[in-house]
């Protein structure tokens, strides 16, 4: 983490047999996640676009509080894979994109609340790696971004690239 504790470099391969489950749940990632909602910074963002190839993901917090699109899970207009996740193709928006039902909300969004709910045990490590799979037949080699402040639902997103 760099002063703020703002930035975090993450050492993760999504190859791996849990496909990075273990480094979204350890200790580090585990205290990066606490500290940041304990000073208002709630939302866990990628701090720059990543391929699933990468051994680091680089995420960034910050406070965000209002989300300019709050669907219901239902209102995601997006091929559903299971009851836990739609990806594209999808009727909303020009990117590839995957959505994950996890709500942000004031304590913790974005990339943080996925990785809370990973924590507590609300997403399995099964999940999780069905997720990833899902993600790398969905974004292929393309780059990555976790933005989720036009949505409230977690969510990930292509970039340079779109289904139209």
């Amino acid at each position: 983490m760099n002063k703020t504790g703002t930035s975090l470099a993450l050492s993760i391969d999504w190859n791996a047999a849990d496909a990075g489950y273990s480094a979204l749940t350890s200790p580090k990632m585990a205290a990066y996640l606490a500290a940041n909602a304990g000073k208002g910074r709630n939302l866990i963002q990628t701090a720059k676009p990543f391929l699933l190839s990468d051994p680091v993901l680089h995420l960034k917090a910050k406070r965000f509080r209002v989300w300019p699109n709050t669907p219901r899970w239902s209102e995601v207009q997006c091929r559903t894979v299971d009851r836990f996740m739609k990806s594209s193709p999808c009727r909303i928006g020009q990117s590839v994109k995957i959505f994950l039902k996890c709500k942000s909300n004031e304590r913790v969004a974005g990339f943080g609340v996925y990785v809370w709910m990973l924590i507590s045990g609300q997403v399995t490590k099964e999940q999780h790696v069905t997720f990833v799979q899902e993600l790398k037949r969905t974004m292929g080699d393309h780059p990555i971004i976790c933005h989720n402040e036009e949505v409230d639902w977690f969510h990930l997103k292509a970039v340079f690239f779109s289904t139209q």
